[in-house]
C-alpha cells in the first residue's frame, strides 16, 4: 500500500479514509520494525543504576 492510496477527505467519506489511513500506518510501523536493528542485548554492566 503506498501514500497515495489513501482516500483523500472529502466530508463524506471518513469512514473509509481512516480506516486506509489505519492501515497505511500500520504497516509502515510493522516495515520500521524489520529495518531497524536488534538492540544490544543486556548485561549487568550495561543495566547498573
Amino acid at each position: 500500500m503506498q501514500l497515495t492510496s489513501i482516500k483523500t477527505f472529502n466530508e463524506t467519506n471518513f469512514e473509509d479514509r481512516n480506516e486506509s489511513l489505519n492501515l497505511y500506518l500500520t504497516i509502515t510501523n510493522m516495515d520500521l520494525s524489520l529495518r531497524e536493528e536488534e538492540p544490544p542485548t543486556l548485561t549487568p554492566k550495561s543495566i547498573i543504576v
